[in-house]
């Protein structure tokens, strides 16, 4: 567990060799001919590392569906994009307009983020993809919001003892 959201691979996970001078796995130490022993073993160091493959693999898991409120952001995504597609058209644009603020969206592109479940403030930073989980960006400001208070008021306690 590491407060960092990412780091070179190559840092994380350089070429290993065993006693006798043998390519190793960098995930996992198994005896192999390349860096990695299996796909799972990059894909692992992959997720861990990169945030953006993070985020690619976790919308590939849940599918943009928020692990608290269930709310499909995936299909709202691509009724949005198709009226923006076609925004040229003077109805569809005030469709698309209407629909934005009737969610309450701005000018935000995306509805979902992959949450880390700890916090990367408290070590949950270089996850797999058991530590992260899609949430809607309302229950996200919810959850953030929730673990910086207790954050901030563990620093008051901490300050006050």
């Amino acid at each position: 567990m590491t407060n960092v959201r990412a780091i070179a691979i190559t840092k994380k996970y350089p070429f290993r060799k065993d006693d006798a001078g043998r390519r190793i796995c960098a995930v996992c130490g198994k005896r192999c001919s390349l860096k990695y022993c299996s796909t799972e073993c990059r894909e692992a160091a992959w997720v861990e590392c990169n945030p953006a493959h993070a985020r690619y693999r976790v919308w590939q898991r849940d599918h943009g569906v928020c692990a608290r409120c269930g709310w499909a952001t995936g299909v709202i995504e691509r009724i949005i994009w198709w009226f923006h597609r076609w925004r040229w058209q003077e109805d569809t644009r005030e469709t698309e307009h209407f629909l934005r603020s009737a969610l309450g969206l701005g000018c935000r592109t995306h509805l979902w983020e992959a949450h880390h479940k700890v916090a990367v403030a408290d070590g949950g930073g270089l996850c797999s993809l058991d530590g992260l989980e899609t949430l809607c960006f309302r229950c996200h400001a919810k959850e953030s919001g929730r673990q910086r208070r207790k954050r901030n008021a563990a620093k008051v306690a901490e300050k006050g003892a």
